[in-house]
């Protein structure tokens, strides 16, 4: 069954109800009449859907008979490796949603909120177009886990062999880390939790997972520490971690200097914390090309990241990290502060501001120049950190 035109968003709906289909596609034909929708009742019909017409996004329910949800989207991503994968359910529990890492970029609850999924469909698809290297696409779909440092994956699975470990202590090492808060963020935002909003907060999103989903969590992120052996001689996972807190925690302080407050700072911190999340995608992803770049660095006196943008994914980290946070179900602020944090004056985000100011501060003390100096560079919108007002503010940041 088809509803077009296929100038909009194509997407295959997946479902042995024929109800939960016909309100689909009656909602559809009044809000999105642009898009090209297609249905199949299980996973065998997709599959002779899919060998014809190859849609976009890939919306299927887990309980079926046959062939379950998950065991179709395993094959989608086998055989349409670029296609966007969501899941759907009405009772799941939290190992289904566990070991749908890796398979389904979000996990939603039956009876399915309609603008809900709307949302959520065109914000991953928006931002995954925008990326339109096919390649890069792949891999962004193709993303289960990330790169991790073995100290800091060390440091978690030890703590919690501890049965009085608490959930506070293991919150803070977590938020330390990019990947992991990242992969955490997904879980904790799939509809299994029931929350009314998506959660940027990593310290909620421990609380609500609890000891043993982290536990099983670390276990599958463990398997990604054994390829930091082949990145970290072309690229420091760990370095990049400590980039990462670091202008994070710079977030955190510059939102208070602008008067954000509660929830409005976890966000900007998380902002912060994944702001270049994209380059772990890339490297992970394309060990060949950074290794080159990286020889080529020795050999030219360039900035850092004038040489890192040099390659075949030129200006697209930001992108490339924001489209996997929005295929991840991140909040929308997050996932536009990440996109535009080399750009902030392409939106109207102050988040964007900030991780921008943010960067560029750690960036300056990192190439050990004073702030005007910086400001003399290609990699600072002085107008935006103008805006921000934070002159003499800015100058105690950079002291300190």
């Amino acid at each position: 069954m088809n509803l077009s035109t296929p100038s909009g968003l194509s997407v295959l709906f997946v479902d042995d109800q024929p109800i939960l289909l016909k309100m689909l596609l009656s909602f559809l034909e009044i809000k999105a009449p642009d898009w090209r929708i297609q249905t199949a009742k299980d996973g065998p019909e997709a599959l002779e859907v899919l060998e014809k017409e190859t849609p976009e996004i890939v919306v299927s329910d887990m309980n079926m008979p046959g062939m379950d949800g998950m065991n179709l989207l395993q094959n989608v991503k086998q055989k349409h490796p670029s296609l966007i994968r969501f899941i759907l359910s009405g009772q799941p529990g939290q190992g289904e949603i566990l070991k749908s890492v890796g398979v389904a970029h979000q996990f939603l609850n039956k009876p399915v909120k309609m603008e809900e999924l709307f949302h959520a469909l065109e914000l991953s698809r928006s931002l995954y177009r925008r990326v339109q290297d096919p390649k890069l696409q792949e891999m962004i779909s193709n993303v289960g886990t990330l790169p991790t440092p073995r100290d800091v994956y060390f440091k978690i699975s030890k703590m919690l062999e501890d049965p009085e470990l608490e959930l506070g202590d293991i919150a803070q090492v977590i938020s330390e880390d990019a990947s992991i808060s990242a992969k955490i963020l997904q879980l904790v935002n799939s509809a299994y939790f029931g929350f009314s909003s998506r959660m940027d907060s990593i310290a909620d999103a421990v609380g609500t997972l609890g000891i043993e989903n982290i536990r099983s969590l670390i276990l599958i992120i463990g398997v990604s520490c054994t390829k930091n052996e082949e990145i970290e001689p072309f690229f420091d996972v760990g370095a990049f971690g400590r980039h990462s807190l670091e202008v994070g925690k710079l977030c955190r302080t510059i939102g208070k200097m602008k008067g954000l407050k509660g929830r409005e700072i976890e966000s900007v911190f998380t902002a912060g914390l994944l702001h270049d999340i994209g380059k772990l995608v890339i490297v992970d992803h394309h060990l060949d090309t950074y290794r080159e770049r990286c020889f080529a660095k020795e050999q030219v006196e360039k900035p850092h990241l004038e040489v890192e943008e040099s390659g075949f994914e030129k200006n697209k980290h930001p992108l490339v990290g924001a489209a996997l946070l929005a295929l991840w179900g991140m909040p929308a602020k997050v996932v536009n502060a990440v996109a535009y944090h080399h750009e902030p004056s392409e939106t109207d985000s102050h988040l964007a501001a900030i991780v921008h100011l943010a960067e560029s501060i750690t960036n300056a003390k990192h190439l050990r120049l004073d702030w005007e100096e910086y400001l003399d560079t290609d990699f600072v919108q002085s107008e935006v950190v103008e805006a921000l007002d934070l002159g003499a503010e800015v100058q105690e940041l950079m002291a300190g």
